[in-house]
């Protein structure tokens, strides 16, 4: 079993922490990480046993680090950020090309909606944007990428190929 000077504490520990700390307040960090005043101050002492010493000189509304709480702000502060960085570098990298695609309302419900959760796991890379309508002008329009219509395949302007042929039936009720 490792020792507890082996263990790292809670990412949400060192979060409040950072944040009072930046802060001087526990309010103020609060409103920063949209957690209860509370929250923050029970992640701070939390994260002061778990290292056995005291961070934070508490004042009536606000808190001032100690020597070893400066100590761990000043380690920690570039690794958290490098977090931060990365994490901004990944989602941005996912969400800086999303595809919308355009498809009519009963294309979109009957068969796009039901491959969609399969595409997306395959393609994890990718974002795909839905716009379901029955306007070609919506469905066209120039933040648009791809689009699903019926019709004959003429848009002037557009590239068209036939995806699947389309059966219109009429249901006969019969009689009891």
């Amino acid at each position: 079993m490792p020792k507890q000077g082996n263990v790292p504490p809670p990412l949400d520990y060192l979060l409040a922490f950072e944040s009072a700390a930046n802060c001087q307040s526990c309010a103020d960090a609060s409103r920063e990480l949209n957690i209860s005043e509370s929250a923050i101050s029970r992640k701070a002492r939390l994260l002061e046993l778990h290292y056995q010493v005291p961070l934070f000189v508490r004042g009536h509304k606000s808190v001032t680090l100690t020597p070893q709480g400066q100590k761990l702000l000043d380690s920690m502060a570039p690794a958290i950020q490098s977090l931060r960085d990365t994490s901004r570098e990944m989602l941005s990298r996912h969400n800086r090309n999303p595809v919308t695609l355009a498809a009519t309302n009963s294309v979109a419900a009957l068969w796009l909606m039901p491959r969609l959760r399969k595409f997306n796991i395959r393609n994890k890379q990718l974002k795909i944007m839905l716009v379901a309508s029955d306007d070609d002008r919506e469905c066209l329009g120039e933040n648009v990428d791809l689009s699903i219509l019926r019709g004959d395949g003429h848009w002037p302007g557009y590239s068209a190929r036939l995806l699947f042929g389309e059966t219109v039936f009429q249901s006969v009720r019969q009689p009891f």
